[in-house]
């Protein structure tokens, strides 16, 4: 998966960011937990941005009854890191 940023923060250049999603039961994500924490605001209301617009299919209960969910997901974020 392509991360869609092509200049993150400097401290944030070639390291990999875990966001856990929680999704509806409509496959819109309700809310999101990235680690580490983004701390440079513009590029976190980017990224907030882009979180928020992800869709996913829904978890089924065995019955094929939509349920709501979580999934995580690790992203690389380009360049070089600043260590």
């Amino acid at each position: 998966m392509a991360f869609p940023f092509d200049n993150p923060p400097k401290e944030l250049r070639g390291m990999s960011l875990n966001v856990t999603f929680w999704v509806r039961v409509d496959g819109k994500v309700d809310r999101y937990l990235v680690e580490p924490e983004i701390k440079d605001r513009d590029y976190a209301k980017k990224f907030d941005e882009v979180m928020r617009a992800f869709r996913f299919t829904p978890a089924q209960a065995p019955d094929g009854t939509r349920i709501p969910g979580t999934t995580r997901i690790s992203f690389t974020l380009p360049g070089k890191s600043s260590s």
